[in-house]
């Protein structure tokens, strides 16, 4: 029994006050509730009576508890003490469902009865007492208060209290009231050393008691009298220690020989700490038992030795780790080889794996490598880099002290220096070469090349004498005389020396025979024979000499004669001259053998002929004759064919050819020369023909045949055409720079290609084997082949491969070129069957490209190779498809652009950010199989995409603000506000808004509101899981979809992990240490909060809280105009948290439908990841993707969205490699929506380098890119002003480019003028520009009178180099151009004058179409009315003139003149008149049809007239009109307004009464149109049947209840209505209207 002085120990205060242990002691500290005793071993006790008159205000604990404590502890007096002095400062009322009333009213509260003790005042409630309570006021009790075996009745006004018991009787036990009688227990049976007498007990068997040590008997009292001091100890409470502290404990052992000396198994149990650090020492003489470690306390959490004091010695047979081991001091290996196998070695290094050359032995300092031995044994000496050596294959290599190789050994002993070799010391040595046999040697500067037969080559290299080098055995001599550098080449006959030739040093000059040659060739020899030239040895030859008296002479050994083919011939093309100084010869000087001769004769005269009638004559008197032998002219020419031909040379040249008849034709071939008569002033050209000549030009059509020039630019021309001739007058100033600007016969001059440093269009076949070493055609240099099978091949103008040997074999590389970001390189590539790639390549001989397409034979996919290692996927299937790519590089990295297939329109495909080699090749190379590649070019034009948005986060902290203004490649990108998200340290860190706590008891203080699974228990303000089966603590609170924060503590593990649990599916990483832990997730399919904890260990738990996210604060986003993209960010990641992207969220404030893509804890791991790929839609989560990946901090996340069918496909990628499979999303929630960034659950995640690039796909972009050609025809149908022809420009997937490059030489302003034509409609800048240079010229467009031409005019400075002018056509554009000029100015008019000079007047009679298109006819025009008299000529009819006074057009027909006037409005004729008052009324209308066709209308008065249609344009007002027909009430197109009624006065009825308007705008009628259907509970789609004409293009949905709606698959026979949420009453209704 307790009385009121009872001293509780914490952990029973704390039972009977409900509260947790660690309550007590907050209390303690906060002095609310400080213990009666402390101890000096710091523990608390509490009294009774403190307990009592403790306050607890207000306090509420649930009616349910167990008293049975209470009872156990206090006993029944106890319990009835601690009723009466409880204190009760609130009042409670709880009912049945444990909810509580607190009541503060200073009146009170009786509960249970009225204050007359009658009627209840509050029914359904409970009086429920558990906390100390104190009446302090009188307290009146209308009933007894029953407690049950406790308390009876209290009498509040006394104090007074009857305690009664309800007891029941055991066995011999009889109850009556309090009295309790025995009559079942009639005898005791005495045991041992006890006598029973009747009731009476007595002991007569321990008589005495004797006491032991440090125990005192005194009759039955036994006191304890030990002494500790006495024995050596002082007890002082709280600890017990030695009296004097030089005394040793001895455990084990009688004598110890240490202050504690333990014999025999010691059990140290929990932290153990052994001596000082500082002064201390340990000394172990025992050993560490077989079986068990020496263990740090966690990973890397202990050291043995440190640096000031180390172990001396340590023996171990392995040191093992699974990570790098560091030596930081001097390491001596002492281990001396006891033989010669590697398994004795003084240093082994034998892992049992390697990679390919991962380095065995690696030496650096401070991070620089300086030589390593990898795994194949190969040797690196002398590297010094940040980097590690690069993988040699060679098994030595040398490097300079640099990152640069010098030398190397190769696997067939091969040396490579690129330094000098020296030999021996002092420079000197001996080399040999396969032995002994063979050596080079120096000696005093000499090198000596001695073979078995002695030294047969010596070099004599010494300064100041005459350097030699002698070949002994082949007596040749190489002598580079130092002083005048000459050299010769010297014969020794018989050990003479003989200088068979010279080469002078200082002219150059060589010598044959002769040491001085005064020419570049001089032969010298005595004899008849200088030089010998022969057919054949010794048979047929021709000996030429020069004789003593300088005679030439020609000598064969065959006679020369008229019957040998022999002799001195000349070839064509080349001239023969001979000197003769004897001018005694006269006659035959010359004679050339053949059929042909040349004679010269006494008489002056000379003659060649060929021996027939082909013959040319010079007569002494001055006259040459060709094909005559008496010419009577100058020159007198005879044939029968083409007499004369002037030419510039071969391919351009005129020709004279008179006929039969002496007829003379002028015939010029060649590139457009001219036939040009140029008399000087005062001369004319006249041309006289006889009675019936004519001068007759034939021309070709659309061509001048008759052309007037002024200073050689064109002023009139005259040509022809079909049914035409054109009389064309150019202005002479301004001068038209440009060329061939009519396009009236070709397209020269004017190019659509782009210049192209690499373009090869495969012009010339060519066959396998023999595509080696060819020039790229038209451009880009010679083409490297590796085809050892001869599988390569041009065929129909296409690179061709039937085959392959492997990787590049076959293969076709181009000339190198420099990475320059921008630079692109374009092409077609299509498969069947095989592999090939299109790229570029680090070299000519690697496998796979640095940056390239690759189509694989695995259903001949294409992908992407990139780094030449890594292989992307894409998914797409290119079996039999030729597909259009482009590589465009970056600094490092490259873009991937596709256009064929299902992709229509240029697309982005990939982007990296690996490799930065400098130099690089372009290639198309294969593998296997059969596939083709074409049009391979890199234009000289660099282009870089822009990202929708980019940014770095490098700025200050704080608020988030906006993307960069400069992208990745420093190109200009636009700058787009951050919704969300802030900057701290150049990072983008998301914080998410945090709702309110969800968990009731998180701490744990008392038993309650928590589920508890098998093993788990609540306690001492912790909730504890025992050994047993998995399960979790819980608790109901979550909503399934919503994110959430979690934070809990561990206080105490056995290492089995535990996690948090959200809901169903969803967990947290394992934890198997102590600490506290924030984590987030989403909740699950189920509503729990859970800490879930493993089978086989204890954890005990602790502050546990769930509180939700806020979704929209989870994301930081950009708004865009693209819903396909490229997302990339670098996403450093907080285990237990999500982050990673979202896209095509569609509100950054009311999120509901969009993607994220996530890193995410691994569920039954404690340090795994996962990639997730979510969607939502209207709330609801679905996972796409969830597959583990390997973490690695600021690793790129990237998500790739593109269109395609109507749905969006969507591919995730982790630090370059794809996750799980490309998923399909048809939501039309999300599909459309724009706005991406990025996503994150904690404030501990981080964000760098988002970028956010544009796909392209299904739209029209990258238009500005050169991947592709314009198509350009002549067009002789669409032309302007009745030309010749026009260009036609067909743009296909980009903007492209027409143009010519012109130096106007100056820098005046030009105006550039084009006239362009589409289909008839306005010509704008969405069609076509003005070009200029490498842009797009402001251009002005101006109609040309309606005929669907538009002159585009721009303006620009000029510049005296070459540029580029003309036009650019936008992308998927055809645009007609016509008459495109370059010019200064505008030009003048020019004025076709048809005169006559006498008289001053002359008629111009045109029996055709007089065109005035451009700049109109004029006629006549004087102030006042015309007629005859205004004529010189004699009025005829059709004559017309303008009275610019009455503002009248006057015209004579039938002799008389009529007008119109500009004011007069329509005109009635006379007698056309009839009735018609002025005021009338008219209406026009159809009279008659004319003879001509033309139809003939009149005017008739409407006031009473039926008309059987209308057609009314504009603005009308109609009075009451009965319309029996069809009423069309504005074109589709009109912005003109039906108003069927202009006051709110009465309704509108269609007829039939189908459709009706109320006078207050409601609309009733048609089910057709418009209707009504319910959704049922558990129903989220409805199908609507109709029958109609044709599909509605719309249809609008109204629920009348909370939801999302949306319409699919209409058609004319109904549509389907689809909801988000179907209603939570039985049924509600969706509006819908339909819409065509």
């Amino acid at each position: 029994m307790l009385n009121k002085l009872s001293n509780l120990r914490i952990q029973d205060a704390a039972n009977y006050l409900s509260v947790s242990t660690k309550t007590l002691r907050r209390w303690d500290k906060a002095g609310k509730l400080v213990p009666s005793i402390t101890s000096s071993g710091g523990h608390r006790y509490y009294s009774l009576q403190q307990l009592q008159d403790f306050k607890i205000t207000p306090a509420v604990i649930p009616v349910k508890k167990n008293y049975s404590y209470l009872y156990k502890t206090l006993g029944i007096a106890g319990l009835v003490a601690l009723f009466v002095g409880f204190v009760f400062q609130g009042r409670i009322l709880t009912d049945h469902k444990g909810e509580t009333l607190k009541v503060k009213s200073a009146e009170g509260l009786t509960l249970g009865v009225s204050s007359d003790g009658t009627s209840p005042s509050i029914s359904g409630f409970t009086f429920a007492v558990n906390v100390p309570a104190k009446f302090s006021e009188e307290v009146v009790f209308l009933k007894d208060i029953i407690a049950p075996n406790v308390v009876n009745s209290i009498n509040g006004k006394t104090g007074d209290a009857t305690i009664a018991f309800e007891l029941e009787a055991g066995t011999g036990i009889t109850v009556d009231g309090l009295k309790v009688t025995n009559s079942g227990i009639v005898s005791l049976t005495a045991g041992t050393g006890i006598s029973v007498s009747g009731s009476t007990i007595t002991n007569s068997g321990i008589t005495s008691l004797t006491a032991g040590t440090g125990i005192s008997v005194s009759g039955s009292t036994i006191t304890n009298t030990l002494d500790l001091t006495t024995s050596g100890w002082t007890d002082s409470g709280t600890t017990l220690k030695l009296t004097t502290i030089t005394d040793s404990v001895g455990i084990g052992i009688a004598s110890p020989t240490s202050t504690l000396h333990v014999v025999g198994s010691t059990n140290l149990a929990g932290s153990v700490i052994l001596g000082s650090a500082s002064t201390d020492t340990l000394t172990f003489t025992g050993r560490i038992a077989n079986g068990t470690s020496l263990l740090p306390n966690t990973d890397l959490g202990a050291d043995i030795g440190s640096s000031s004091l180390r172990i001396n010695n340590i023996w171990v047979a392995n040191l093992n780790s699974n990570s790098s081991q560091a030596f930081s001091g001097q390491t001596t290996f002492s281990y001396a080889p006891t033989a010669t196998t590697i398994a004795q070695a003084s240093v082994l290094i034998n892992p049992t794996t390697s990679v390919t050359s991962g380095q065995l032995l690696g030496l650096s300092i401070a991070g620089y490598q300086r030589a390593l031995i990898d795994a194949e044994g190969d040797i690196i000496l002398g590297y010094s880099d940040a980097t590690s050596a690069p993988a040699s294959d060679y098994p030595l290599n040398i490097y300079g002290h640099s990152g640069t190789r010098v030398s190397f050994v190769d696997t067939s002993g091969n040396g490579n220096f690129s330094g000098n070799l020296s030999l021996g010391s002092s420079n000197a040595g001996t080399l040999y070469f396969g032995g002994t046999s063979y050596y080079l040697r120096e000696s005093s500067g000499i090198w000596y090349f001695t073979g078995i037969a002695g030294e047969e080559l010596t070099i004599d290299l010494n300064a100041g004498s005459a350097s030699t080098f002698s070949i002994t055995q082949g007596d040749f001599i190489f002598d580079n005389n130092a002083l005048d550098e000459d050299i010769y080449l010297k014969v020794n006959d018989g050990g003479v020396d003989t200088t068979a030739l010279t080469v002078q040093g200082s002219t150059g000059n060589v010598g044959i025979g002769t040491t001085e040659p005064g020419a570049k060739l001089e032969i010298v020899n005595p004899s008849t024979n200088q030089v010998r030239l022969s057919y054949d040895i010794g048979t047929n030859y021709t000996n030429i000499y020069t004789a003593s008296n300088g005679a030439f002479t020609v000598n064969s050994n065959v006679n020369i004669d008229s019957s040998f083919n022999r002799g001195i011939m000349v070839a064509s093309g080349y001239g023969f001259t001979v000197n003769s100084y004897n001018t005694s010869l006269v006659n035959n000087i010359l004679t050339l053998y053949s059929a042909g001769k040349v004679t010269g004769g006494s008489n002056g005269d000379w003659q060649f002929n060929d021996g027939s009638v082909n013959t040319v004559m010079f007569k002494a008197g001055g006259n040459v004759g060709i094909g005559t032998t008496g010419p009577s002219a100058k020159l007198h020419v005879l044939g029968t064919t083409e007499q004369q031909r002037l030419g510039y040379d071969t391919s351009n040249y005129w020709t004279n050819t008179i006929g039969s008849t002496g007829g003379l034709t002028m015939q010029g071939v060649g590139a457009g020369g001219a036939l040009t008569l140029s008399p000087t002033a005062g001369q004319n050209v006249n041309v006289a023909l006889s009675g019936s000549g004519n001068l007759s030009l034939a021309g070709t059509s659309g061509v001048d045949a008759l052309r007037l020039t002024a200073s050689g630019t064109k002023v009139l021309g005259l040509s022809y055409a079909s049914n035409q001739a054109t009389f064309d007058m150019i202005s002479t100033d301004p001068t038209n720079k440009l060329l061939n600007n009519t396009f009236d016969t070709d397209l020269t001059s004017w190019s659509e290609v782009p210049s192209y440093t690499l373009n090869d269009q495969f012009t010339t076949d060519r066959a396998a084997g023999a595509v080696n070493g060819t020039s790229a055609e038209p451009t880009g240099g010679t083409r490297t082949v590796v085809d050892t099978g001869n599988k390569l091949s041009i065929t129909s103008s296409i690179l061709t491969f039937t085959a392959g040997s492997g990787w590049g074999n076959p293969g076709i590389y181009y000339p190198s070129t420099s990475r320059v970001a921008g630079k692109m390189i374009t092409g077609l590539m299509g498969a069947t069957s095989g592999q090939q790639m299109l790229g570029f390549d680090t070299d000519t001989t690697s496998t796979h490209s640095a940056h390239g397409f690759y189509q694989s034979n695995s259903g001949v996919q294409l992908n992407i190779f990139d780094n030449e290692t890594i292989n992307q996927s894409t998914g797409i299937s290119v079996s039999g498809t030729q597909y259009q790519v482009s590589v465009v590089l970056r600094s490092t990295g490259a873009f991937y652009y596709i256009k064929g297939g299902t992709f229509t329109n240029w697309t982005l495909l990939w982007i990296s950010n690996l490799n930065s080699t400098a130099t690089l090749y372009p290639s198309v190379i294969g593998i296997d199989g059969a596939f083709t590649a074409d049009n391979i070019k890199i234009p000289t034009a660099t282009w870089l995409p822009t990202p929708l948005s980019y940014d770095t986060f490098t700025r200050a902290d704080g608020a988030i603000g906006s993307s960069e203004t400069t992208g990745p490649d420093s190109q200009t990108t636009p700058s787009l506000a951050w919704t969300g998200g802030a900057i701290s340290t150049n990072k983008n860190v998301i914080t998410p808004t945090l709702g309110s706590e969800l968990v009731v008891n998180g701490g744990f203080a008392t038993d309650t509101d928590w589920t508890k699974g098998t093993g788990w228990s609540i306690g001492s303000g912790v909730a504890t899981h025992v050994t047993g089966a998995s399960s979790q603590i819980e608790q109901s609170v979550l909503t399934v979809d919503q994110w959430y924060q979690a934070v809990w503590t561990i206080t105490s593990t056995d290492g089995i992990s535990a996690w948090a649990r959200y809901g169903g599916a969803r967990n947290g990483p394992y934890r198997t240490t102590t600490g506290t832990f924030t984590e987030t997730n989403r909740a699950g399919t189920g509503t729990y909060a859970s800490i879930y904890h493993l089978t086989g260990g204890t954890v005990s738990v602790d502050n546990v809280s769930f509180k939700p996210l806020t979704l929209s604060s989870l994301f930081s986003s950009v708004s865009t105009s693209d819903t396909d993209v490229i997302a990339d960010t670098n996403v450093t990641w907080t285990l237990g948290t999500e982050a990673g992207l979202v896209t095509n969220l569609d509100s950054s404030s009311s999120p509901a439908n969009f993607l994220i893509a996530y890193l995410i804890p691994a569920g039954n791991s404690e340090t795994g990841m996962l990639i997730n790929l979510d969607k939502n839609v209207g709330g609801t989560y679905t996972n796409l993707i969830s597959a583990a990946a390997t973490y690695s901090a600021g690793a790129t996340l990237r998500v790739i969205t593109y269109t395609s069918a109507g749905a969006l496909k969507v591919r995730v990628y982790y630090n370059n490699t794809m996750v799980g499979s490309e998923q399909t999303v048809s939501d039309a929630g999300i599909i459309s929506n724009n706005k991406h960034g990025l996503f994150s659950t904690y404030s501990g995640n981080s964000f760098d380098n988002f970028t956010l690039w544009p796909r392209g796909s299904g739209t029209t972009k990258f238009t500005d890119a050169p991947f592709e050609e314009l198509t350009v025809t002549r067009d002789t149908t669409t032309k302007y002003n009745n030309s010749t022809a026009s260009v036609k420009l067909v743009a296909g997937g980009t903007d492209a480019n027409y143009v010519q490059s012109v130096n106007v030489g100056d820098t005046l302003t030009y105006n550039l003028i084009a006239y362009a034509y589409t289909t008839g409609a306005a010509v704008t800048s969405a069609d076509a520009s003005l070009y200029y240079d490498t842009a797009v010229l402001a251009t002005t467009y101006t109609a040309m009178g309606g005929t669907g031409w538009y002159k585009l005019t721009g303006s620009l400075t000029g510049v005296a180099s070459a540029k580029d002018y003309g036009v650019r056509v936008k992308a998927g554009k055809t645009v007609y151009v016509d008459e495109m000029h370059l010019q200064v100015g505008t030009g003048t008019t020019q004025t076709m004058y048809v005169m006559n000079s006498n008289t001053g007047v002359t008629g111009l009679n045109v029996q055709g179409l007089v065109n005035g298109t451009t700049n109109g006819i004029a006629t006549l025009t004087k102030a006042g009315t015309v007629s005859d008299a205004d004529f010189t000529d004699t009025a005829v009819n059709g004559l017309m003139g303008i009275d610019t006074t009455n503002h009248r057009l006057y015209f004579r027909e039938g002799g008389t003149w009529s007008y119109i006037a500009r004011t007069g409005g329509f005109q009635i004729p006379a007698g056309e008149v009839g009735d018609l008052q002025i005021g009338d009324n008219l209406m026009p209308y159809v009279e008659s049809r004319m003879e001509d066709g033309a139809l003939h209308g009149l005017y008739k008065k409407y006031d009473n007239t039926s008309l059987p249609s209308l057609s009314v344009v504009g603005d009308t007002t109609l009075g009451d009109a009965i319309i029996t027909g069809s009423l069309l009430a504005n074109d589709i197109n009109s912005t003109l307004t039906l108003k069927l009624q202009s006051l709110d006065l009465a309704g509108i009825e269609f007829v039939g009464g189908k459709i009706k308007f109320t006078k207050e705008g409601l609309i009733y009628g048609n089910d057709l149109i418009r209707g009504k259907e319910m959704i049922k509970t558990g129903q989220t789609d409805v199908i609507v049947n109709k029958t109609w004409t044709e599909a509605p293009v719309s249809i609008t949905l109204t629920p009348e209840y909370q939801t999302s709606s949306w319409v699919t698959e209409i058609t004319n026979t109904g549509f389907k209505i689809n909801v988000n949420s179907s209603p939570t009453a039985t049924e509600s209704g969706i509006y819908w209207q339909a819409i065509w």
